[in-house]
């Protein structure tokens, strides 16, 4: 069911339905021409199109058949994405700015959502820790532990935006920004996230390790002016940061979270 979910809610399920309905009408196609020149090359369209109807033949049962699941595929991904809550659809929208290394935007679409969603994931952490509930565990994990942890969707979308909010900053040398938002996401060690490898991580844990490399140094003023050759003007690190302003930069910053 895991990997039935992710193919529904990529752009590969679309792809496929596309391809499937092409196939399909070439193969409606073919056997109506066929049908129309055996009866006449001049003949009414429609009457060739009843005529293959009632002749059923295999080409136009696999064509109708390939049409059927073409729609069945656009009426499962539309499903899929209608039924996404406004949280994820704001933690997909965060992943996809981190992965294109559109860092600003990863930052301004992982703060709406940890604005919207940030005081319920808290009250929902304090609950479970009040409680003392055993942290959920990571990588594969059984139908029944997967369950519990997407029950805690807000809670676990909210502790990646931090995280992916925290690494975006943390490219952008934004020193207290990414040293804040990491805390936050530490805070919340109940939260899960899942990777399409098929296993959970937990983002609580990765902002820790940032943490604990997380180093302060002098930027070289070649270093700082190679970054504003790389950056758009408003995200710039202001000239006043030229040397002896520190400003954080982790030792592996380049690294990315597993």
């Amino acid at each position: 069911m895991d990997q039935i979910r992710q193919f529904l809610n990529g752009i590969t399920a679309l792809i496929a339905s596309a391809t499937l309905f092409l196939i399909g009408i070439t193969a409606l196609v073919v056997e109506i021409k066929r049908t129309q020149g055996t009866l006449d090359p001049n003949g009414n369209f429609t009457n060739a199109v009843r005529a293959a109807l009632r002749r059923r033949s295999p080409r136009l049962i696999v064509g109708v058949a390939l049409l059927v699941l073409a729609a069945g595929l656009v009426s499962a991904y539309l499903s899929v994405h209608a039924a996404r809550s406004v949280n994820e659809q704001l933690r997909d929208d965060s992943w996809a700015a981190l992965n294109t290394k559109d860092w600003p935007t990863a930052i301004a679409r992982a703060s709406k959502c940890v604005d919207q969603f940030g005081a319920q994931a808290e009250r929902e952490q304090q609950k479970l820790t009040a409680d003392h509930i055993p942290l959920p565990p990571t990588g594969k994990v059984s139908p029944e532990e997967r369950d519990g942890i997407w029950a805690r969707g807000v809670l676990n979308d909210v502790a990646a935006c931090y995280f992916i909010k925290g690494q975006a900053a943390q490219e952008l040398y934004r020193c207290g920004e990414a040293k804040a938002a990491y805390q936050a996401a530490a805070g919340l060690p109940h939260a899960r996230v899942w990777d399409p490898a098929g296993f959970f991580w937990s983002p609580a844990e990765a902002a820790e390790a940032r943490l604990t490399r997380l180093q302060c140094r002098l930027i070289h003023r070649e270093e700082l002016e190679g970054f504003h050759a790389r950056n758009s003007a408003h995200d710039r690190v202001p000239r006043r940061l030229a040397l002896h302003r520190r400003v954080v930069v982790s030792a592996d910053r380049k690294a990315h979270a597993a």
